[in-house]
């Protein structure tokens, strides 16, 4: 049985803090998701899991809290924020998805936990608080309600999980033509710097956004060359990236190589 203990942590970053809530998967890798407080609102709200933790951390200082996407790992303590007497927002795709939650897969379940259902007001162009005054910026492609939300005055972009670096591996829901076409757009806002749902703050968004885009623009490239060598996605996987990480296997393939190879066939063929 694989191991999952728990991670918390908060930092104060230029005027706002973040809170990142999760556990250790297979007991060394940290696997946390990231919530930012600006005020009395909350941007993303943590796992399941450590909702508990997260409300403890903030008590009842919390007013608003703003969603990203209807994910687990994003939504897990807005419940309990709501319950307390907080408004809840969220893209108005997240909507039902927020208030009859999906079936979640079992490394879900032990990794972030299922999510309690909420009723969430939908976003427009621009969410407004007595903190921060958010753009609405939609980004799909990790997610088909996927939004971004860019505080313009001070250059702060919130991205939840629409820019994660570049990868090899792609979830079974992401589909990257979207998620390329949101990194571009993402790129062309006036950010001063990132703040992801997971991994670390960027400095330089429109670099780091870049080389993410330069990263997966190269591996279509090279997936064009191999195509007619290898007739079925599974070998061109194996030639181009290798073996499957053990992610894979602990999440029982919604995490893998090959649904990135899959998704590099996909955008090929939707650009011909």
């Amino acid at each position: 049985m694989f191991a999952f203990r728990p991670v918390f942590w908060s930092r104060t970053l230029d005027g706002l803090e973040q809170v990142s809530a999760g556990k250790h998967m297979l007991g060394i890798i940290p696997q946390s998701a990231h919530c930012y407080r600006v005020g009395s609102t909350l941007i993303d709200a943590g796992p399941p899991h450590q909702a508990s933790h997260i409300v403890d951390h903030f008590g009842d200082t919390i007013e608003h809290v703003i969603l990203t996407h209807h994910h687990e790992d994003h939504v897990g303590a807005a419940w309990h924020f709501q319950a307390q007497g907080a408004r809840v927002y969220a893209p108005k795709k997240s909507k039902p998805l927020l208030e009859d939650p999906p079936g979640i897969m079992p490394y879900q379940e032990r990794l972030w936990g299922n999510p309690r259902p909420v009723e969430a007001e939908p976003v427009g162009d621009q969410v407004k608080t007595p903190d921060v005054t958010l753009d609405v910026v939609p980004a799909p492609g990790h997610s088909k309600d996927h939004v971004a939300y860019l505080e313009a005055d001070r250059g702060w972009l919130f991205t939840g999980d629409a820019y994660l670096g570049a990868r090899d591996i792609l979830r079974s829901c992401e589909r990257l033509g979207p998620l390329i076409a949101s990194l571009e757009t993402l790129q062309r806002l006036d950010a001063n710097k990132i703040y992801p749902g997971h991994g670390s703050t960027q400095e330089t968004p429109q670099r780091a956004i870049q080389e993410t885009l330069d990263h997966y623009e190269a591996r279509l490239e090279e997936t064009k060359r191999l195509r007619d060598e290898h007739t079925t996605p599974r070998t061109l996987r194996k030639h181009m990236l290798g073996r499957e990480p053990p992610i894979r296997y602990v999440t029982r393939g919604d995490f893998s190589k090959q649904h990135f190879a899959n998704e590099l066939l996909h955008v090929l063929k939707e650009r011909t």
